[in-house]
């Protein structure tokens, strides 16, 4: 049985209500149950979303890769590729 919300956590239901982007105060206090050391371990460990620059002086992480992180935060991989779509490529791509 996989769990799909850390407890304390908030899920994100619809995009179109949120921000393209979030700063690492509020996701702390509103979408992740853990601190900011928590947080920067899961991202070095490759279990949580890196951060991308917006400007020099602001970082902040893509909603929609939070999105993915919090549908299944157990088995979440940076970079994750699904094998079915490989797949579907190996089948449909490529030079014929």
């Amino acid at each position: 049985m996989t769990q799909s919300v850390p407890s304390g956590a908030r899920p994100i239901t619809n995009l179109a209500t949120y921000p393209k982007f979030i700063r690492q105060k509020s996701l702390l206090q509103e979408y992740v149950p853990f601190s900011a050391a928590t947080l920067w371990r899961l991202i070095k460990a490759g279990k949580f979303p890196k951060p991308v620059k917006v400007t020099n002086q602001i970082t902040a992480w893509r909603i929609t890769e939070i999105k993915e992180w919090s549908e299944d935060p157990y088995s979440y991989k940076v970079g994750q590729i699904d094998a079915d779509s490989i797949k579907d490529k190996k089948v449909t791509g490529g030079a014929q």
